[in-house]
């Protein structure tokens, strides 16, 4: 071989011998790098666990178990790793590899063992040093766990007593929650064990009150009127106490006139049950209202109660009437008719004036004559009846009502626009005339008070007649008979008889068939007999000065007045308008 060959042989092993001390070192760089990702990847793990305080004991047993296995990794990286890929490359000079970057078809040099270049070494160190610099750190961030555990037991220990305190607080507060909870269950147990009691009070008391409306007493006229035998006699005598009785306890009662009949009071009310279902336009020319609507028609929502709220308050809550306080203007309408003889002279003419005739109505002065002068007959007797009662001569109360303005009064309420429940048709109030008289309504609704107060619903029997004391029979008595209270309402009673009616297509108007039997205007009226004295003198001038002299006229002018219907009559002294 020449020299030049020889030289050139020995640089193409001399650059071989570069190349392949490059390549290794490029290896052990990767797998330096290598080594240090597992090793960060190690350390943020460890750091992880510490803050997530994964386990007090679990943190540091992690924390070493990655250390473990960090230097694990690094060691097999730069160690054993660099030798196994030496060797390899020793054994396999001759087979070709194809390495990133190289150009196909070319060579990858092979490395021999002998030639095992310095810098493998190097990169050995390297990783061991970086493997105890790993160990210093975990060794910190261990002793940092340590103190944060330390700490965290510290801090434990100084809230234990606060988490007591807490959960003894938080206990004690469910204690009374508790003890509040079974207190209201039992008070509220109370309430509605409360309410069920009123409730069935309620009912028994509405069972009483309609058992005594189905005991309630009905008098017999027929043996005052025929009491020619001693037997008769008797019983009339027995009536006449009875009645009144019940004009002093109940301010009314309820008879059986056999000068009466159904049909009588059944053909008055077809009148007016096709009179009142007329237009407005129809019933327009009926009004007087100049002569305070004592004669002719008086429009709806004309008529208002007196004020009687203060009464009203005394009254248990059950015993209250449904009218608003202070009351409505009444949804009724009405129509007076004069019966009897009017009189010749009297300082009263308004309250005397001619009857009004409506147009259309030809049977209409018949009709009205017929039953006006039928009941009043019930009244005249009934008035005998009473006095006899009480004591009295039976001429004391009809000889004052000769030649009275008596009136027929027949209300009508149109339940095809007042026939929802609670409906107030006639509101709370008592009537100013003396006794009034009523026929069976085809229509129930109409409440009466008793003197202690008590709230009846009243039922006529089939044939029978209502009669109610008013203020004038109060004056005559002293107050040993009261006026009556009452009121016209729409109940569920009253709702099931519109129901019947509209079924049977018939009439939904309510017409009663009333009439006002009064003291004639001029009389005067004052206490009479035994009823100007009282118990003691305290008593009687009590009675001397809520019932003083009055004429009958003026004092029913008062009371149209208060229920705006009339204007106060000139000389009305103060002391009547105080008693009214």
């Amino acid at each position: 071989m020449s020299q030049s060959s020889k030289k050139g042989s020995k640089r193409a092993k001399a650059e071989n011998g570069d190349a392949k001390v490059v390549e290794v070192d490029d290896k052990t760089k990767a797998d330096d790098t290598s080594a240090d990702d597992e090793a960060k990847g190690s350390k943020r793990a460890t750091k992880a666990a510490a803050r997530n305080g994964k386990g007090k004991g679990k943190g540091k047993k992690g924390s070493n178990k990655s250390d473990d296995e960090s230097k694990k990794g690094s060691q097999k990286g730069s160690g054993k790793g660099s030798k196994k890929g030496s060797k390899k490359a020793a054994k396999e000079p001759s087979t070709p590899t194809r390495r990133s970057g190289r150009n196909a078809g070319e060579e990858a040099p092979t490395l021999a063992l002998q030639d095992k270049p310095k810098p493998v070494r190097k990169s050995k160190a390297k990783s061991k040093a970086k493997a105890k610099k790993d160990d210093k750190e975990d060794a910190k961030e261990e002793a940092s766990d340590v103190d944060t555990k330390e700490d965290g037991e510290a801090k434990k220990d100084d809230a234990a007593p606060a988490k007591k305190a807490k959960a003894k607080s938080k206990s004690k507060a469910k204690s009374k929650a508790k003890a509040k909870s079974k207190k209201g269950s039992k008070k509220g147990s109370k309430k509605a064990s409360k309410k069920d009691d009123e409730k069935e009070e309620k009912v028994d008391r509405d069972a009483e009150r309609q058992e005594e409306m189905a005991n309630f007493p009905t008098i017999e006229l027929e043996h005052y009127l025929s009491g020619d035998d001693k037997k008769s006699k008797a019983q009339a005598k027995k009536d006449c106490k009875e009645i009144a009785k019940l004009l002093h306890q109940y301010g009314f009662l309820i008879v059986k006139d056999p000068r009466v009949t159904m049909s009588h009071n059944d053909t008055f009310i077809d009148t007016l049950e096709n009179y009142y279902g007329q237009s407005d336009d129809k019933k327009a020319p009926d009004i007087r209202k100049e002569l305070h609507y004592q004669v002719g028609i008086t429009p709806e929502k004309v008529e208002k109660a007196r004020n009687h709220c203060s009464k009203v308050e005394k009254l248990d809550s059950d015993e209250k009437p449904l009218t608003l306080c202070p009351p409505e203007v009444d949804k009724k309408l009405r129509f007076f008719w004069r019966i009897g003889k009017i009189p010749e002279k009297t300082e009263f003419k308004q309250l005397n004036a001619d009857p009004v005739l409506p147009a259309d109505f030809p049977e209409w002065p018949k009709v009205m004559n017929t039953w006006g002068e039928l009941i009043l007959q019930t009244v005249n007797t009934v008035a005998e009846m009473a006095a006899e009662g009480f004591g009295l001569p039976k001429e004391s109360f009809t000889e004052k009502m000769n030649e009275a303005p008596h009136l027929l009064a027949p209300t009508g309420s149109d339940f095809n626009k007042y026939g929802d429940y609670g409906n107030i048709l006639a509101s709370y109030h008592y009537d100013l005339n003396f006794l009034t008289i009523h026929g069976r309504s085809r229509f129930p609704g109409l409440f009466i008070w008793t003197r202690d107060g008590k709230k009846l619903m009243v039922k006529v029997p089939p044939g029978c007649l209502l009669l109610q004391a008013g203020k004038q029979f109060e004056w005559l008595t002293g107050g040993h008979v009261l006026a009556g209270f009452h009121e016209v309402v729409v109940v569920k009673e009253t709702q099931a008889a519109i129901a019947k009616a509209r079924e049977e297509k018939k009439s939904l108007w309510r017409v009663s068939s009333t009439l006002f039997g009064h003291i004639a205007s001029d009389q005067i009226l004052e206490p009479l007999g035994k009823f100007a004295k009282g118990k003691n003198k305290a008593e009687t001038a009590e009675i001397a000065t809520k019932y003083p002299p009055t004429k009958a006229g003026n004092q029913v002018q008062l009371e149209l007045n208060a229920i705006k219907l009339g204007q106060v009559a000139a000389g009305d002294s103060d002391e009547l308008v105080a008693a009214m």
